[in-house]
Protein backbone atom coordinates (compact mmCIF):
# COMPACT_ATOMS: atom_id res chain seq x y z
CA UNK A 1 0.00 0.00 0.00
CA UNK A 2 1.26 3.69 0.12
CA UNK A 3 1.45 6.30 2.66
CA UNK A 4 1.95 9.79 2.29
CA UNK A 5 3.52 12.07 5.40
CA UNK A 6 2.15 15.70 4.34
CA UNK A 7 4.44 18.40 5.67
CA UNK A 8 3.97 19.09 9.65
CA UNK A 9 2.95 15.27 10.17
CA UNK A 10 4.77 12.74 11.78
CA UNK A 11 5.26 8.37 11.78
CA UNK A 12 6.48 7.28 14.94
CA UNK A 13 8.29 3.67 14.56
CA UNK A 14 9.15 2.98 17.98
CA UNK A 15 9.97 -0.29 20.29
CA UNK A 16 11.60 -3.41 20.39
CA UNK A 17 9.65 -5.99 17.74
CA UNK A 18 10.43 -5.97 14.20
CA UNK A 19 8.80 -3.64 11.78
CA UNK A 20 7.89 -5.51 8.68
CA UNK A 21 6.90 -3.58 5.51
CA UNK A 22 5.33 -5.15 2.59
CA UNK A 23 4.74 -4.25 -0.96
CA UNK A 24 4.67 -0.47 0.39
CA UNK A 25 5.53 2.81 -0.85
CA UNK A 26 6.12 6.02 2.00
CA UNK A 27 6.45 9.62 0.40
CA UNK A 28 7.30 11.64 3.70
CA UNK A 29 7.41 15.40 3.74
CA UNK A 30 7.28 15.43 7.03
CA UNK A 31 8.82 13.68 9.95
CA UNK A 32 9.54 9.75 10.45
CA UNK A 33 11.37 9.08 13.70
CA UNK A 34 12.72 5.36 14.18
CA UNK A 35 13.48 4.44 17.78
CA UNK A 36 13.83 1.38 19.60
CA UNK A 37 16.01 -2.19 18.73
CA UNK A 38 12.92 -3.00 16.42
CA UNK A 39 14.45 -2.88 12.47
CA UNK A 40 12.58 -2.05 9.27
CA UNK A 41 12.55 -5.20 7.34
CA UNK A 42 10.93 -6.48 4.23
CA UNK A 43 11.08 -9.02 1.60
CA UNK A 44 9.02 -7.30 -0.36
CA UNK A 45 9.13 -3.97 -3.07
CA UNK A 46 9.50 -1.45 -1.20
CA UNK A 47 9.99 2.60 -1.58
CA UNK A 48 10.91 5.69 0.55
CA UNK A 49 10.93 8.51 -0.93
CA UNK A 50 12.07 10.78 1.78
CA UNK A 51 11.16 14.32 0.11
CA UNK A 52 12.85 17.74 0.21
CA UNK A 53 12.01 18.96 3.48
CA UNK A 54 11.65 15.35 4.99
CA UNK A 55 13.36 13.96 8.15
CA UNK A 56 13.62 10.28 8.39
CA UNK A 57 15.24 10.58 11.94
CA UNK A 58 17.15 7.32 13.21
CA UNK A 59 17.47 7.74 17.18
CA UNK A 60 18.97 4.01 17.90
CA UNK A 61 20.94 1.38 17.19
CA UNK A 62 19.33 -0.79 14.52
CA UNK A 63 18.81 -1.76 10.69
CA UNK A 64 17.64 -1.88 7.67
CA UNK A 65 17.13 -5.03 5.82
CA UNK A 66 16.03 -6.28 2.89
CA UNK A 67 15.87 -10.00 2.07
CA UNK A 68 14.64 -10.29 -1.42
CA UNK A 69 17.18 -10.88 -4.53
CA UNK A 70 13.97 -10.50 -7.16
CA UNK A 71 12.58 -7.25 -5.89
CA UNK A 72 14.19 -3.69 -4.66
CA UNK A 73 14.19 -2.08 -1.56
CA UNK A 74 14.19 1.79 -2.69
CA UNK A 75 15.64 4.66 0.16
CA UNK A 76 15.48 8.10 -2.14
CA UNK A 77 16.60 10.97 -0.06
CA UNK A 78 15.75 14.16 -1.06
CA UNK A 79 15.18 15.80 2.39
CA UNK A 80 17.46 14.66 5.63
CA UNK A 81 18.50 11.54 6.96
CA UNK A 82 19.56 11.95 10.47
CA UNK A 83 20.83 9.07 12.96
CA UNK A 84 20.71 11.72 16.35
CA UNK A 85 20.59 8.54 18.61
CA UNK A 86 22.67 4.98 20.21
CA UNK A 87 26.51 4.92 20.17
CA UNK A 88 26.84 2.21 18.04
CA UNK A 89 25.82 0.75 14.64
CA UNK A 90 22.52 1.82 12.21
CA UNK A 91 23.29 -0.54 9.23
CA UNK A 92 21.24 0.16 6.02
CA UNK A 93 22.22 -3.30 3.96
CA UNK A 94 20.84 -4.16 0.72
CA UNK A 95 18.47 -1.16 0.46
CA UNK A 96 19.02 0.85 -2.88
CA UNK A 97 19.95 4.47 -1.07
CA UNK A 98 19.78 7.16 -3.22
CA UNK A 99 21.37 10.34 -1.59
CA UNK A 100 20.20 13.81 -3.28
CA UNK A 101 19.61 15.88 0.47
CA UNK A 102 21.64 15.91 3.41
CA UNK A 103 23.09 12.44 5.54
CA UNK A 104 23.50 13.87 9.38
CA UNK A 105 25.64 11.00 11.36
CA UNK A 106 25.64 12.61 14.43
CA UNK A 107 26.61 10.00 16.76
CA UNK A 108 27.75 6.23 16.56
CA UNK A 109 27.84 4.77 13.22
CA UNK A 110 26.00 4.96 10.16
CA UNK A 111 26.82 1.53 8.06
CA UNK A 112 26.29 0.95 4.50
CA UNK A 113 27.36 -3.00 3.94
CA UNK A 114 25.74 -2.86 0.35
CA UNK A 115 27.22 0.55 -0.73
CA UNK A 116 24.86 3.75 -1.77
CA UNK A 117 24.96 6.71 -4.91
CA UNK A 118 25.52 10.22 -3.43
CA UNK A 119 25.33 13.47 -5.46
CA UNK A 120 24.37 15.36 -1.89
CA UNK A 121 25.78 15.79 1.38
CA UNK A 122 27.29 13.28 4.44
CA UNK A 123 28.02 15.07 7.50
CA UNK A 124 29.45 13.37 9.97
CA UNK A 125 30.05 14.97 13.61
CA UNK A 126 33.49 14.44 15.98
CA UNK A 127 33.16 11.11 17.21
CA UNK A 128 30.35 9.70 14.60
CA UNK A 129 31.42 7.51 11.89
CA UNK A 130 30.20 6.63 8.13
CA UNK A 131 30.98 3.14 7.69
CA UNK A 132 31.71 2.13 3.99
CA UNK A 133 31.70 -1.29 4.73
CA UNK A 134 30.97 -2.74 0.98
CA UNK A 135 29.16 -3.61 -1.97
CA UNK A 136 29.09 -0.67 -4.70
CA UNK A 137 30.07 3.76 -3.39
CA UNK A 138 28.93 6.04 -6.03
CA UNK A 139 30.08 9.51 -5.84
CA UNK A 140 28.51 11.45 -8.35
CA UNK A 141 28.70 15.00 -9.29
CA UNK A 142 28.24 17.46 -6.21
CA UNK A 143 28.80 14.65 -3.35
CA UNK A 144 30.13 16.15 -0.27
CA UNK A 145 31.52 14.10 3.16
CA UNK A 146 32.18 16.92 5.46
CA UNK A 147 32.81 16.89 9.61
CA UNK A 148 35.24 15.90 12.07
CA UNK A 149 33.74 12.02 12.52
CA UNK A 150 35.56 8.94 10.79
CA UNK A 151 34.67 8.61 7.11
CA UNK A 152 36.91 6.64 4.51
CA UNK A 153 37.67 3.22 3.11
CA UNK A 154 40.65 1.29 3.87
CA UNK A 155 42.71 0.38 0.53
CA UNK A 156 45.30 0.54 -2.01
CA UNK A 157 46.02 3.85 -4.30
CA UNK A 158 49.30 4.81 -6.61
CA UNK A 159 51.41 7.33 -6.19
CA UNK A 160 49.40 9.27 -8.07
CA UNK A 161 46.94 8.63 -6.04
CA UNK A 162 44.73 6.44 -8.23
CA UNK A 163 42.60 3.99 -6.07
CA UNK A 164 43.84 0.51 -6.70
CA UNK A 165 42.99 -1.70 -4.32
CA UNK A 166 40.02 -3.06 -1.99
CA UNK A 167 38.53 -5.83 -3.33
CA UNK A 168 36.97 -5.77 -6.67
CA UNK A 169 34.70 -7.78 -9.01
CA UNK A 170 35.95 -11.37 -8.86
CA UNK A 171 33.74 -14.04 -10.94
CA UNK A 172 30.48 -11.34 -11.13
CA UNK A 173 30.83 -11.07 -7.04
CA UNK A 174 31.11 -7.26 -5.93
CA UNK A 175 32.99 -7.96 -2.82
CA UNK A 176 33.97 -4.07 -2.61
CA UNK A 177 33.76 -1.39 -5.37
CA UNK A 178 34.47 2.32 -5.37
CA UNK A 179 33.50 4.17 -8.01
CA UNK A 180 34.68 7.58 -8.10
CA UNK A 181 34.36 9.98 -10.86
CA UNK A 182 36.67 9.50 -13.90
CA UNK A 183 39.32 11.84 -12.66
CA UNK A 184 38.85 11.91 -8.97
CA UNK A 185 42.41 11.11 -6.84
CA UNK A 186 42.67 10.00 -3.25
CA UNK A 187 44.27 12.69 -1.31
CA UNK A 188 46.47 12.38 1.52
CA UNK A 189 45.63 15.08 4.91
CA UNK A 190 49.02 17.33 3.86
CA UNK A 191 46.15 17.81 0.73
CA UNK A 192 44.07 19.48 3.54
CA UNK A 193 41.17 17.04 2.43
CA UNK A 194 41.02 14.47 5.33
CA UNK A 195 41.56 16.57 8.21
CA UNK A 196 39.13 17.53 11.00
CA UNK A 197 36.36 19.56 9.45
CA UNK A 198 37.03 19.68 6.19
CA UNK A 199 35.34 18.67 3.19
CA UNK A 200 36.04 16.04 0.65
CA UNK A 201 34.09 16.62 -2.44
CA UNK A 202 34.31 14.26 -5.44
Amino acid sequence: GQMTIAAGGALELSGNDQKVLEDSTINNAGTIRWSGTGGLQSSTAVVINNQAGGLFEAQSDSSIQHFSFSVPWIFNNAGTFRKSGGTNVTSISRVDFNNTGKVEIQTGTLSFPTGFTNSGSFEVAAGAKLDLAGGKVALQSGSTITGAGFYGVTGTVDVDGTIMGGEWYVNAHPDFLWVPNADARALSAADRYIDEGSSWSM
